[in-house]
């Protein structure tokens, strides 16, 4: 009976250790690369893609059990079995956006809107509805705020339009590093209302408090609502098949999940880059010429 449970037992550790070994060869590290990407989320699938369309040999070390970073879709059951789902984190992509163009390149389902969402304005809720643009601003301003909104818009399109990441910043706006975007736009002498609209459409975009920016990072946030709104494209089912569309399209046995990065050291014109398994503690160098 002893010798029939230990051949069992041994029976059962050589499948474990052939199971692991199956699922492992997909994400083995390599031991060099040409470009050693750390992290697999939106950024780092985006470096890939584009090594992968220059024919450039790469690998992604990703130190979470998944692909995405901060991209995420959760899904919830109902009751009578359909699933719903909302997106956490990165929930659009502006129409200026390079990632606009790979949903394309990827043939992914897609719907857009334009930048006008409900929003609360000193207490009181303003749903968008089914609502144009237009109609929804005319429910949410007087005449006389349309007009003061339209006017800051013409002021400062010329200013955003200048804001080209391959270009220097034009002399005259350098200065508006000096001051916060709240402080900038309390000194235009805009009404309440609009004044207010700016700060909560800013403050959403930045992720800050418009006193904690600059005002030439307020004005280049504010780009997408010059006009009636730039357009923003969410992916249909949920934006976690973006990310799992350039996981596909770059190839999985590239990335490499649940390793951490603890050091990277460059000698002679290479990069040794140490991880380590937080989970199995399996160490060990990936040497390559360049680390992202």
């Amino acid at each position: 009976m002893l010798m029939k449970s230990r051949r069992n037992l041994a029976v059962f550790l050589i499948l474990i250790n052939f199971v692991s070994v199956l699922f492992a060869r997909a994400g083995d590290v390599t031991k060099s690369t040409e470009v050693l990407i750390i992290g697999a989320g939106l950024s780092g699938l985006a470096t890939a893609y584009e090594l992968k369309r220059m024919g450039i040999p790469f690998h992604i070390l990703e130190l979470a059990p998944k692909i995405g970073g901060r991209v995420r879709t959760v899904r919830y059951k109902l009751p009578d079995g359909s699933e719903v789902y909302a997106d956490s984190g990165m929930e659009e992509y502006w129409e200026s956006n390079p990632a606009v163009r790979v949903l394309k390149e990827l043939k992914l389902a897609t719907r857009d809107d334009v930048a006008v969402s409900s929003i609360a304005l000193g207490g009181k809720l303003t749903t968008l509805g089914d609502d144009t643009p237009e109609e929804f601003r005319k429910r949410l301003f007087t005449e006389v705020e349309s007009k003061a909104l339209d006017a800051f818009k013409q002021k400062v399109a010329p200013w955003i339009k200048s804001l080209k990441p391959e270009m220097a910043i034009p002399a005259d706006l350098v200065k508006l590093k000096a001051l916060s975007f709240g402080e900038w736009v309390e000194k235009q002498g805009l009404p309440k209302k609009v004044s207010e609209w700016i700060r909560v459409s800013v403050e959403c975009e930045a992720g800050a408090s418009w006193k904690a920016i600059s005002a030439l990072d307020g004005l280049a946030e504010f780009h997408i609502f010059l006009g009636e709104g730039e357009r923003s494209y969410r992916v249909q089912g949920g934006n976690d098949k973006f990310t799992d569309g350039m996981a596909d399209f770059v190839g999985r046995e590239h990335i490499t999940l649940s390793k951490r990065v603890p050091r990277v050291v460059t000698h002679d014109g290479k990069a040794s880059v140490s991880y380590l398994g937080p989970e199995d503690n399996v160490k060990g160098v990936v040497v390559d010429s360049h680390v992202v």
